[in-house]
């Protein structure tokens, strides 16, 4: 409970730093708080639910009985207290999360430099512009102002460099942003 005390204060006040610097580096740093108060709080909701679930009683058969058939044979199982199945509730909630993320991470971009978040930034910066945030910042630009999707492949190949193909899959994330900023136009 105090992990969770703990994270609702950090959350606070990356909220309010966020509203009063108001940029995109506070709003990424807020809503990663608030993702880990969620996390804590679902965490520490399951093991109170674990807790209180009273322990099955293992079954003791002292003698095995003679000329059982196979269909009534009892046979115990023993589960453990860790295990906790999902019910229907969690498991439908859980689809129309999944639902709602594909629909977002396919949803066309309006403006490349906002659909970035932080982290993908480091990432971007560090895996494919050799650290330079300078020549990132140029070329987001650069696709932002572009025409459609040909215009921004070709600002991309000016800036391509063996980084890329050693860390595929930042450029594929890269590339398919990109994409999504010239869906509507597609």
């Amino acid at each position: 409970m105090a992990n969770v005390n703990e994270l609702l204060g950090n959350v606070n006040a990356s909220i309010e730093r966020m509203l009063k610097n108001n940029s995109a580096i506070e709003k990424d740093l807020a809503l990663e708080k608030i993702r880990n108060l969620y996390n804590a709080v679902i965490n520490f909701s399951a093991t109170q639910k674990i807790e209180t679930t009273p322990k099955p009683q293992p079954i003791n058969i002292s003698e095995p009985a003679k000329n059982i058939s196979f269909e009534e044979k009892v046979v115990p199982i023993k589960i453990s207290s860790n295990e906790r199945s999902e019910s229907l509730n969690e498991i439908l909630i859980q689809n129309k999360k999944t639902e709602l993320t594909d629909k977002l991470e396919h949803s066309p971009i309006d403006d490349l430099k906002s659909a970035i978040s932080f982290n993908d930034r480091f990432s971007f910066v560090q895996n494919l512009f050799s650290g330079n945030a300078d020549i990132f910042k140029n070329v987001v630009e650069q696709i932002n102002s572009a025409g459609n999707f040909v215009e921004a492949e070709k600002i991309i190949s000016n800036y391509k460099n063996e980084k890329w193909v050693e860390n595929a899959d930042a450029a594929a994330s890269f590339m398919e942003l990109v994409s999504r900023r010239f869906a509507k136009q597609s």
